[in-house]
C-alpha cells in the first residue's frame, strides 16, 4: 500500500476533510485513476486505510497518525480511508513527472 518512484511530482490536492466532512461517508473502497498516486496526510488524529485485493478482500490495514505526510496509496489500488471522529487529512495526488496532465483525477 505503499511505495513511489523517484520521478513523481505534485498535480492536485484536496481540501482539507474531517471526518463530518468526508463525501459519502461512510465511503465504500475507492481507488485513483491509471498512473496517480495518493499521498495521505493525516494532519490531525489518525486515518485508518485498509486496501483490498480485487475481490474485495482486505489485504492490509495501517493506521496512519498525523504527520506521517509520506504514506502514498498506489495508482488504482482499492482502498478505504476511514478517519477517527478527531481526525483532519488532505490528500495530493502525484503522477509521473513526464507524465500527461490527467482529464480527471480520483
Amino acid at each position: 500500500m505503499s511505495g513511489q518512484p523517484p520521478s513523481l511530482r505534485a498535480s492536485k490536492a484536496t481540501l482539507r476533510f474531517a471526518a463530518v466532512t468526508l463525501p459519502g461517508r461512510p465511503r465504500r473502497s475507492d481507488r485513483t485513476k491509471p498512473g496517480v498516486w495518493g499521498r495521505i496526510a493525516p494532519l490531525e488524529g489518525t486515518l485508518h486505510l485498509a486496501g483490498f485485493d480485487e475481490t474485495g478482500r482486505v489485504i492490509a490495514e495501517e493506521a496512519i497518525p498525523a504527520g506521517a505526510h509520506r504514506f502514498v496509496q498506489l495508482p488504482q489500488e482499492p482502498h478505504l480511508l476511514a478517519p477517527d471522529d478527531d481526525t483532519v487529512f488532505q490528500v495530493a495526488f502525484l503522477r509521473e513527472a513526464d507524465a500527461a496532465e490527467p482529464q480527471s483525477l480520483a
